[in-house]
């Protein structure tokens, strides 16, 4: 082969590399299944809530970049999409079982991904922490597929969905408690 030859092979592969290379996206499962990923608990009286045991609403967000997560995929329990997530005690999975392309990133690399969850008929994450019927993981690094392989969220902790947030009434009384205990203390002569 001459060197002009040899150029243009070398070209029209580095085109080719570029075109596939170029739009390919990295890929995830929405599930928490495998057994070191983290559960999903509710809020309740028993410390540390109890296991998700009830279809929740959902959000996936994820992205090259964990200062710039991006809304992947919502599942409501208003429009029937979330019904069906939860599969066993803490553990949830999408019922369509879909793979979800991560913005700006490659198969066989790394996201950034969040997860929030809430209960209720509220449409979106922001309405459901105003009244502590929320909860939600922090920004976590996961594997990303392909298309036709993907894994599930193995880089999530554990979170709890609905603490509340204190009353204005247990605030009160807090400051009450604190006011007296000041005034009681008893002061050296």
């Amino acid at each position: 082969m001459n060197m002009k030859m040899k150029i243009e092979v070398l070209l029209v592969a580095l085109s080719l590399n570029v075109t596939i290379n170029l739009g390919a996206q990295g890929y995830v499962a929405f599930n928490n299944l495998s057994p070191a990923t983290g559960l999903v608990y509710l809020f309740s009286e028993i410390p540390g809530g109890r296991l998700l045991n009830e279809d929740v609403n959902f959000q996936l967000l994820g992205g090259a970049d964990p200062f710039n997560l991006q809304p992947i995929r919502t599942w409501l329990l208003s429009d029937g999409t979330a019904n069906g997530i939860t599969v066993a005690p803490g553990r949830f999975a999408d019922p369509s079982h879909n793979l979800f392309a991560i913005p700006g990133t490659q198969p066989g690399g790394n996201a950034f991904l969040a997860v929030r969850a809430w209960t209720g008929n509220f449409n979106d994450w922001e309405a459901a922490v105003r009244v502590g019927a929320a909860g939600a993981t922090g920004n976590f690094w996961n594997p990303v597929g392909t298309a036709g392989s993907a894994v599930g969220l193995t880089g999530m902790e554990s979170f709890i969905i609905g603490i509340p947030e204190p009353s204005s009434l247990a605030v009160l009384y807090c400051g009450a408690l604190l006011l007296a205990a000041r005034r009681c203390r008893v002061r050296p002569r």
